[in-house]
């Protein structure tokens, strides 16, 4: 016999642990999507031991990146260069083109590729940032974007996928 969901409006109702509960925030309640909801009580990336963790796996990845960019010919002149709210993870020169690589790194494929996990927002971010890297150092005339996958997967060697001259 199939129950039917707690009403979503009542706050006194106790939730099974396979059902999430409506979300409540300052104007009300938040409805989640189906997916949401899956992964309400599963969700291991939100916990601070975890955040660490991924915190800890990208400095490890832009350390592995930056000796194989040294390794491939690359001057490393910057890393995590800031301006405002944005951040190149490395900035490295060969011949006379300036590049900016963004650096991601997984531990796993579990959820996909690391270079899938770029998005426009980010890619944005990183040409906003050239601009003004261009700016502060006008010598450079010529510049690439390029975006360097790491995947660690324990007791293996780390794989690394260049992925040179990005469009966006």
């Amino acid at each position: 016999q199939k129950q039917s969901p707690p009403e979503a409006h009542d706050r006194n109702v106790k939730f099974p642990q396979t059902v999430a509960p409506p979300l409540y925030g300052r104007y009300g309640m938040y409805f989640i999507t189906a997916l949401q909801r899956l992964n309400f009580y599963s969700c291991k990336t939100a916990t601070p031991k975890n955040m660490a963790t991924n915190k800890q796996t990208g400095i490890k990845g832009e350390e592995l990146a930056a000796v194989y960019l040294q390794n491939k010919g690359y001057t490393i002149l910057e890393r995590n260069w800031r301006f405002k709210r944005w951040e190149v993870d490395i900035i490295a020169s060969q011949g006379n083109f300036l590049h900016f690589f963004e650096i991601k790194t997984r531990t796993s494929s579990r959820f996909g590729h690391p270079e899938e996990s770029i998005g426009q927002a980010k890619m944005n971010n990183l040409r906003n940032a050239a601009e003004e890297y261009q700016y502060q150092h006008p010598e450079w005339k010529y510049i690439q974007f390029n975006v360097l996958a790491i995947t660690m997967q324990y007791n293996q060697p780390a794989e690394f996928f260049l992925i040179e001259d990005v469009y966006f």
